[in-house]
């Protein structure tokens, strides 16, 4: 039965005044919160297909590969991290299994880090500290990612490129998103200006994870996207700092440079976070390239810049100060 008949007009119609019913403001919150609930089931779908993809992928692994792994499994973190090495194509997996049924020797993805010695290092090390309680799975996931995309680990790059898988988002659900990307990050600056820094980070953190999770299906959303990647960064560089975990905010700083090089804010909060590690050299670099980004008139940055080295010189008087007791100690 048509849509006429039953008196509502024709589709064209239909859909005119559905978007025009959409367009009201009075009806502004009943379509975010559908098109949030359409994201979260996105997520949610993903989550469950990357499961049964990972599932199947163990599966076509030889028996050597799952025994390795299988200590492990129990664990959600440890879980997450190895259904990360298993990001490749799903495809892949099942040619590397019809390759073997028919004399060919084509291994997964997680074959390859199934048999990686350092990987099986690190996991071992991780369920040792989770089983002894000395870390909580959180603070494990951070530490072991962090290991794994550390710049003198070999396997860095096929461990990113492995976790870096995102979805396409059409505009409607990439604007739900956004949205609640945003809210992440207020709670986190609430969370900041109230000094708790820890649940800032939290926030931060879902915040970026959001931005990290979604791409946008033309040129400009994906800059919006980045836009919002680099906030995310930044703001965890900068909560970081506030924690006193200068390492930490010199690696996301690092993260935002690589998005935009060109980040002013990214080379002053790397410069302060490396000035109070003691890495006065690497400091003073960022300090002048955020000082050329903009050919030397950028007034704020060279304002920034004075800051940091008056940081710096009282840092080496500290320093200095230290040596000198610690001598006095050593020989009294």
């Amino acid at each position: 039965m048509s849509n006429a008949l039953l008196g509502f007009g024709s589709r064209a119609e239909l859909e005119s005044n559905f978007a025009e019913w959409c367009k009201r403001s009075e009806n502004k919150r009943q379509v975010e919160e559908a098109q949030a609930t359409e994201v979260k089931s996105a997520i949610k779908l993903r989550e469950a297909q990357a499961a049964a993809a990972f599932h199947q992928k163990l599966q076509l692994c030889s028996q050597q590969a799952q025994t390795s792994f299988a200590p492990y499994l129990r664990y959600p973190v440890l879980r997450r991290v190895i259904q990360t090495f298993g990001n490749d194509s799903l495809d892949d997996a099942v040619q590397g299994e019809q390759s073997r049924g028919s004399g060919g020797s084509a291994a997964s993805a997680l074959e390859a880090w199934a048999s990686n010695p350092r990987v099986l290092q690190l996991l071992g090390h991780a369920k040792q500290q989770l089983d002894s309680g000395a870390l909580s799975e959180r603070q494990l996931e951070h530490h072991l990612l962090a290991q794994l995309k550390a710049s003198g680990n070999a396997d860095r790059a096929q461990f990113e490129a492995a976790a870096s898988r995102s979805v396409v988002l059409p505009a409607a659900m990439l604007v739900s998103a956004l949205n609640e990307h945003l809210e992440e990050r207020r709670a986190g600056s609430a969370a900041s200006k109230d000094g708790r820094h820890q649940d800032a980070l939290t926030s931060f953190g879902r915040a970026l994870a959001i931005v990290e999770f979604v791409r946008g299906g033309t040129p400009a959303d994906q800059e919006e996207v980045d836009r919002n990647r680099l906030a995310s960064l930044l703001a965890l560089a900068s909560t970081h700092d506030a924690l006193k975990d200068y390492g930490a905010a010199a690696a996301r700083a690092s993260q935002a440079l690589e998005l935009q090089p060109r980040s002013v804010a990214a080379r002053l909060r790397r410069a302060r976070a490396l000035a109070l590690r003691g890495e006065y050299e690497a400091a003073e670099a960022d300090i002048a390239a955020a000082e050329e980004v903009h050919g030397g008139n950028d007034g704020r940055a060279a304002e920034a810049g004075e800051d940091l080295r008056a940081l710096m010189a009282r840092l080496r008087v500290r320093d200095k100060r230290t040596d000198r007791a610690f001598c006095a100690r050593m020989f009294a």
